[in-house]
């Protein structure tokens, strides 16, 4: 068997990439891309594109279902949006700050095409069309986090067979967050171009759960909360 990961940017895509690379090619790989015929991953149109392919990030919201999907088996990573935005502004002005052209993250967040509503409607389509694909699993990178161990075992068990546990110990560890931050710091994580020395700058980031508190304003996290508010259902843990 295998299955399809898909996640909208900045939501803990690479980080569980890089752990089930290292499950099942080799535990001492440093690799993102996925090169294992086990999985295959997609953003799934939920990234922003600029230039020749910009009328992609516009096409986004024409989508009505995910019948696409049918037959395929899901794996769909969630994180608190909140923390998605901020981490997809930091990504955005330091990584393609050339096509940018958003002045402050109260301008982005509240961008209709590019900003908070985006993230909303990649959920609440998923919500929506749950019914769409042969089977689906839902993975909350607040779960990786708090419940690493146990849940990246789950993953594994519903992508093929019942995990390794001492297997998944043990990459998990290697996956801690300051170890995946000093090997992208050195350029050696396969995938990733070496990124600035400015923390912001990086790809691995802080990973905090519920640091948008750090760098949103208030009036920033109330026009979130509301939007939140409409799909709720998929964010109880979030409140």
């Amino acid at each position: 068997m295998s299955a399809r990961l898909i996640g909208c940017p900045k939501s803990g895509n690479n980080w569980l990439k890089f752990m089930l690379n290292k499950y099942y090619k080799n535990e001492d790989v440093n690799e993102i891309n996925p090169y294992t015929s086990k999985y295959k991953w997609t953003h799934d149109g939920s990234a922003i594109y600029y230039g020749r392919r910009e009328s992609k990030t516009k096409s986004f919201f024409e989508e009505k279902n995910k019948k696409k999907y049918r037959g395929d088996r899901i794996i769909l990573l969630i994180r608190d949006p909140r923390d998605v935005i901020v981490s997809l502004y930091h990504h955005m002005i330091n990584r393609k700050s050339k096509d940018f052209k958003f002045g402050n993250l109260s301008n982005f967040i509240r961008d209709d095409v590019c900003g908070f509503n985006r993230i909303l409607f990649f959920y609440d389509l998923w919500k929506k069309s749950l019914d769409d694909p042969k089977e689906i699993m839902i993975v909350s990178y607040e779960d990786l986090k708090n419940n690493g161990i146990k849940t990246l075992s789950k993953i594994i068990s519903f992508i093929d067979k019942p995990a390794d546990e001492e297997r998944v110990k043990r990459i998990y560890e290697k996956s801690e967050f300051s170890k995946m931050k000093e090997l992208e710091r050195n350029g050696k994580i396969s995938g990733l171009r070496k990124s600035k020395q400015n923390e912001d700058a990086m790809i691995v980031r802080k990973g905090k759960i519920g640091g948008y508190v750090d760098y949103m304003n208030e009036d920033d996290i109330e026009y979130c909360n509301n939007l939140m508010k409409e799909i709720k259902p998929i964010y109880n843990s979030y409140f």
